[in-house]
Order: structure tokens, then C-alpha cells, then sequence
């Protein structure tokens, strides 16, 4: 499929980041996800437009950025995760949480006060690799 080269690879430089690794040069993060490094820097500048990485000049670091935050926001809007696994109408298993997708809201509650909650099945209590 063209053009899903250029997602894939934006997405594994997003998924480079985390608590162990937060913040990354161009040229280590080229490395670790195995790509060259004007690649890196390229898909680096264009996820930096969009605020999904943020530039640090004083290391010349990037770390993730605020942008995500908005779109973390906007997919839990989207998304109910029920403790019920009878309810299966639209419902996707995702490593042991039902996810149920809504079709439209007309709730006036901030996010904030929005309760996740999670059904672990047997099988996936008993599967899970702990890191």
C-alpha cells in the first residue's frame, strides 16, 4: 500500500519513547529503529509540525509531545472500555479488555470523569509475559 511505509516508520520512532528512554538524538534514534538517520530527522521534523514530538535546542533532544496528549484525549472519547464480556456488539479483545466503540455521545461530563475499567480474562492472566 503506498505511502504506509512513511506511518510505519513515524509510528516505530513514537514507539522508541518511553519511561526507560524519554528523550532521543537524531542519530541514536536512527539507530535503535534501524533507519537512516536523514530519514529520522525528516519524519522527526514533520511529527515536530504537528506537536507529536517536541525538540529540546539546549540538548538538541526530542521527546514526545503535547500533540499526543490531544489525541490520547480525543481516542478515550471515542472508545468505552467495559468489564462486561457479554456485551460483544462492536467489541474488539484487546490483550484482555473489551473495547466497545460509541457511536455518539450526549454526555455533558469533562473527561475527567470518564472510568475505564478492565476485564482481564483467565487466559490472559495466565499468558501475559511480565516484563
Amino acid at each position: 500500500m503506498a505511502g504506509t511505509q512513511s506511518i510505519r516508520r513515524a509510528v516505530a520512532l513514537l514507539e522508541a519513547f518511553g519511561d526507560d528512554r524519554p528523550a532521543w538524538g537524531v542519530s541514536d534514534l536512527a539507530e535503535a529503529v534501524e533507519l537512516n538517520r536523514t530519514t529520522v530527522y525528516r519524519l522527526l521534523t514533520a511529527l515536530e509540525s504537528v506537536e507529536y514530538v517536541a525538540r529540546d535546542p539546549a540538548t538538541d533532544t526530542y521527546r514526545l509531545g503535547s500533540g499526543l496528549i490531544a489525541l490520547g484525549a480525543r481516542a478515550q472519547r471515542c472508545l468505552l472500555y467495559t468489564s462486561d464480556p457479554a456485551d460483544e456488539r462492536s467489541s474488539v479483545d484487546l490483550g484482555g479488555r473489551r473495547i466497545i466503540q460509541k457511536k455518539k455521545t450526549t454526555s455533558t461530563l469533562p473527561t475527567s470523569d470518564i472510568t475505564i475499567r478492565t476485564h482481564i480474562s483467565e487466559h490472559t492472566k495466565n499468558t501475559t509475559s511480565r516484563a
